[in-house]
């Protein structure tokens, strides 16, 4: 209610009832038998084109289908839709019409909305399929219409982030868990060296723990604006989990309004001409398991001194980073599908354990995390080997050329990764 008293004040608009609105001459929409009038506002033409213009921008409904939804079956105009997270569903004329006495005349297709503002099902009441089973759709919300297509097991959202996950065991030769048998025997010497002792490995801390942090936009006295990394602190979880933890937060329904706002404000200040600010935090891993470098002192809430953690140096390296950039034509489709592709080439390289996962960065990058199969100690004198270096260089054009197998263009490997200490994305807006 407060937003909308608020909305009314900055666009001036006058309400009236059903009967004060006919008394004035005023133009009613027909009403259906179902249906009532409401709030009858009556505002000058140029404000509801604004109005108009910035709910285009803000309206998550309006962006249409995958190209793999392909063409839909059925268009259905509506007065009005569900409400998002199938809290209120509603009534629509089912378009088998003849499956139904009279048309349909009384609506029996129940529609309902997922979280996600776009996707969302349909159940018919009456008719049935050649299965016996009542008529259910896949339904796309465009705009005030519905287009229902043949119903899909599961209707994925278009998503920022793809993450996808291989998991290969680690132990040598026999069998794995499952009972089938490895594709391929690693008995190769590791590339480069350094492999952590397993007596070492068992000691507390002996790979450290990765590090999350913020990269956010520092302000200076002059005015101009760089990029800073906070400090961060050590996670004790799996890289992987980490990421599928990040990716998971990334879709809930706060932190998409949240990215939609900040979008919304950025593509009206490009617009206006004025510099464009990242209103969002980076949010990033380092590849290396850490430990704390050098530590910084402040009071604590009692006055007694406090040891902070003021810098961090890689300890030992467990997982390695690709980073493609430039990379063109990344739809939905291609990135799955790369994701298979890199999933392969990471199988078959000796040197890593077979755990991979893949994240889009953006609308022209992707980053891919490989875990090796053997944990490196001294990571800075590791990837100062010749052989090490070769072998990141190798790898990571095959990795590129992988994407483009799968439809991508262009893109580059940043070798600026191969360094210890380095970090990568999260998934995150």
């Amino acid at each position: 209610m407060r937003a909308w008293n608020s909305l009314k004040e900055s666009i001036g608009w006058s309400e009236y009832t059903t009967t004060q609105a006919r008394m004035l001459g005023l133009p009613l929409r027909p009403l259906r038998g179902y249906e009532r009038y409401g709030r009858h506002v009556v505002c000058d033409p140029t404000a509801i084109e604004a109005l108009s213009r910035i709910a285009g921008d803000l309206n998550v409904a309006n962006p249409g289908p995958p190209e793999s939804y392909g063409t839909p079956d059925h268009k259905i105009d509506l007065p009005r839709l569900p409400t998002a997270g199938n809290t209120r569903s509603i009534a629509a004329r089912c378009p088998n019409v003849e499956a139904h006495r009279n048309g349909d005349r009384h609506p029996s297709l129940i529609l309902w909305m997922n979280a996600d503002g776009r996707t969302g099902g349909g159940q018919c009441q009456v008719c049935c399929g050649s299965d016996g089973k009542p008529t259910r759709y896949s339904v796309w919300f465009s705009g005030n219409s519905a287009l229902l297509y043949e119903r899909r097991e599961k209707v994925h959202a278009t998503k920022r982030y793809v993450l996808d996950i291989a998991m290969k065991p680690k132990e040598k030769g026999g069998r794995n868990p499952v009972g089938e048998e490895k594709v391929l025997e690693q008995d190769a010497s590791p590339v480069g060296g350094y492999v952590m002792g397993a007596d070492k490995l068992e000691e507390p801390m002996a790979e450290g723990q990765h590090v999350c942090a913020l990269l956010k936009n520092l302000y200076r006295a002059d005015g101009s604006r760089t990029k800073f990394r906070t400090i961060g602190h050590l996670n004790s979880k799996d890289p992987i989990e980490i990421l599928q933890i990040a990716d998971s937060l990334s879709r809930s329904d706060k932190t998409l309004t949240q990215a939609k706002m900040c979008g919304w404000m950025t593509k009206q200040a490009i617009n206006s001409g004025e510099e464009c600010e990242d209103l969002l935090y980076t949010k990033m891993l380092s590849t290396s398991g850490m430990v704390v470098s050098t530590w910084k002192q402040t009071n604590g809430k009692s006055g007694q001194p406090l040891f902070l953690p003021n810098g961090w140096q890689p300890l030992a390296q467990r997982w390695i980073l690709f980073d493609l950039d430039d990379l063109q034509m990344l739809c939905e489709a291609v990135v799955n599908s790369a994701c298979n592709e890199v999933d392969a080439v990471v199988q078959s390289d000796v040197n890593l354990s077979g755990r991979v996962a893949v994240v889009q960065t953006g609308p022209n990058g992707l980053q891919v995390w490989c875990e090796l199969r053997e944990v490196r100690e001294k990571p800075r004198k590791w990837v100062a080997e010749h052989s090490t270096r070769e072998w990141y260089k190798g790898l990571g054009q095959k990795i590129l050329k992988s994407a483009r197998s799968a439809g991508a263009r262009g893109g580059s490997v940043d070798l600026a990764c191969y360094a210890p200490g380095r970090f990568g994305r999260r998934p995150g807006w």
